[in-house]
């Protein structure tokens, strides 16, 4: 269900041209597949910093899962 970055980037670049075209929140949401309010989140970070605002965020490092009990130290 994940697009790519590149995919998702697009989709938002298409959202912010909709909505410089004088479309609606909610237009924009159901012409993307998108809740209107994540359509608003790309606007205001678009408003705030441009197209470079709309980047896909770089992938996080996983956080570890946690430490089976057998692999915990006692601390006595």
């Amino acid at each position: 269900r994940r697009l790519p970055a590149s995919a998702q980037e697009e989709k938002r670049r298409l959202a912010i041209h909709l909505r410089q075209d004088g479309r609606t929140f909610a237009e924009i949401g159901a012409s993307v597949g998108v809740h209107w309010g994540t359509v608003l989140g790309w606007w205001h970070r678009f408003e705030a910093g441009g197209l470079a605002a709309l980047a896909a965020p770089r992938p996080r490092r996983p956080t570890p899962g946690p430490v089976p009990r057998d692999r915990l130290r006692s601390r006595s």
